[in-house]
């Protein structure tokens, strides 16, 4: 900092927070504990977690900082057969060892009330999404109802059974979009031959590529428009996907 103002020299922002992260942290209405768990006593920790560390417990005081003291930062130096260590296991942080044979921790935990989101393991690997993956922890334990997104699509984007035998084999994941959205929404899928959407209870209302779409379930869709339903809707003219579900 100079003169009161924060200047970040990294090449790739690494001191700078989105204003995404920022609205977050201001919304937080409640305190929040953040445990962060480092060997800091340990001398022989490898050189690129002992400097990745100070970069965290920076950006966690960042946090502490911006939330008005909504986050309350504890941090812990879980020494073999300490109440850190115990804590730690407690947490679920990952424990690592280190060539000498000593054991290492470095992750953190987000907790509020009697839920806790824990990342095991801090990876200077994962640097670039530090940022993204601490505020997601905050925004998903400070919302205990997610917004609910209803998901009408005669493809199988949410994943399932294909073809006519049950069996491993034709089973197939939720598409990639599908997973994310999973992680901070609570994503619901709607029958595509659906007939009403007056007993559905979601925020939005994602149509993926509507094709061959019933007028009962188009008179249902306009309905729910009309009512004040928010929709987002995504079609492709040349849908690789349709080929092999339509």
């Amino acid at each position: 900092k100079v003169a009161g103002f924060k200047i970040d020299t990294t090449e790739d922002q690494l001191y700078t927070f989105s204003q995404s992260s920022i609205n977050i942290i201001k919304e937080i209405k409640e305190p929040i504990t953040i445990r962060f768990y480092r060997n800091y006593s340990n001398n022989r920790m490898p050189i690129q977690l002992r400097v990745y560390e100070k970069r965290v417990e920076t950006l966690l005081k960042e946090y502490q900082g911006i939330s008005n003291g909504k986050i309350v930062l504890e941090t812990y130096d879980p020494t073999p057969e300490s109440d850190a260590e115990t804590s730690a296991i407690t947490d679920d942080i990952q424990q690592n060892v280190l060539p000498n044979g000593e054991k290492c921790y470095f992750g953190l935990t987000v907790s509020f009330q009697d839920k806790n989101i824990t990342i095991p393991f801090l990876s200077p690997q994962n640097q670039s999404s530090l940022e993204y993956d601490i505020t997601r922890a905050i925004y998903d334990i400070s919302h205990f109802n997610k917004p609910k997104i209803g998901i009408l699509s005669p493809l199988n984007v949410m994943g399932g059974v294909n073809g006519n035998f049950a069996s491993r084999m034709s089973q197939t994941p939720p598409w990639i979009v599908i997973k994310e959205l999973q992680k901070n929404f609570d994503v619901k899928e709607i029958p595509y031959d659906i007939n009403s959407l007056s007993d559905t209870d979601i925020d939005v209302l994602m149509i993926i590529h509507p094709v061959n779409m019933s007028i009962p379930t188009q008179i249902a869709v306009d309905q729910y428009l009309l009512r004040g339903g928010k929709i987002i809707v995504f079609s492709d003219p040349y849908c690789v996907a349709g080929s092999y579900y339509l």
